[in-house]
């Protein structure tokens, strides 16, 4: 059976929780809610410019002007402590007998797909963002439209859902499990999977300290992620379209001096790039 809610809905709720009991966030909002660029990145619509009060012209131009609220981040958020890069799964929800991985559970259990070009790029974000991040899958161990909204109203989303690390799937194809617990199967050869108890790892997380000021972790974390997906394999679909919607992102913009919006403008194109989402814990 397919997943009855779509990603952002399980994403979203996920994030509030992680920010209000976890104290991770994501400052990549910051980047969509001021300067409006989810909905503006591509468009070149008249009527979707004149909602803009500064004034966009027919193609996407980000002024300073549009930038100057970012530098708030050494100011009103806490000092940041570590990275948190997340891929929210779908899973699929399988109870036949003629299921795939039947013979591994021998019950009813859901089961996700693991896209390899995608695994690809967040190895080398693994790989290049040091000992202050955590790279991860999270998948929910529910399917339903009431799972989700019990687990959103009783704030259980986290210990709903499973996490594992990312380079723990390496060279697998899809991920199984039965419920929320210790363990998952990776196929196609089965390897048993442990999970992560997120909270006992954000909390080792927490005791790094980063003595710089807010803007140069997010510049850092940047130069980080660029240079994973710029050292990505060519023939890399996620690497590819990174460089394509940095390419037009820049072109368009008159503020490249500026770099701090330079290092929220690459994590953007690579959230939108891998689907990930960026979270720091502070």
């Amino acid at each position: 059976m397919k997943c009855e809610f779509e990603e952002k809905q399980f994403e979203h709720p996920m994030n509030s929780e992680l920010a209000a009991d976890h104290r991770v966030f994501s400052p990549g909002q910051v980047l969509e809610c001021t300067v409006g660029f989810d909905a503006a990145m591509f468009t070149r619509h008249p009527d979707l410019m004149k909602m803009f009060p500064w004034g966009w012209s027919a193609s996407v131009r980000l002024r300073p002007r549009q930038w100057i609220d970012l530098r708030y981040i050494d100011d009103v958020f806490p000092p940041f402590r570590f990275n948190l890069f997340v891929q929210y799964k779908r899973p699929e929800y399988l109870r036949t007998r003629r299921s795939k991985e039947w013979h591994t559970w021998k019950s009813p259990y859901f089961r996700y797909e693991i896209t390899p070009h995608q695994q690809e790029a967040l190895e080398r974000v693994h790989e290049n963002v040091g000992d202050n991040a955590l790279v991860v899958y999270a998948s929910p161990a529910f399917h339903t439209h009431t799972r989700l909204w019990s687990a959103i109203e009783s704030r259980s989303l986290v210990n709903e859902t499973n996490f594992v690390e990312i380079v723990a799937l390496r060279n697998h194809t899809r991920l199984t499990y039965t419920s929320a617990g210790s363990y998952g199967v990776a196929f196609s050869e089965p390897e048993e999977i442990e999970f992560l108890s997120l909270g006992r790892r954000l909390s080792l997380l927490r005791k790094i300290r980063y003595e710089r000021r807010n803007s140069e972790f997010v510049k850092q974390t940047s130069a980080n992620v660029h240079q994973a997906m710029m050292d990505a394999t060519r023939g890399s679909e996620h690497a590819a379209l990174y460089r394509r919607v940095l390419e037009r992102m820049q072109a368009d913009w008159k503020s490249r001096e500026d770099e701090l919006a330079l290092a929220f403008v690459r994590l953007h194109a690579f959230e939108f790039a891998t689907g990930a989402r960026w979270l720091v814990g502070a």
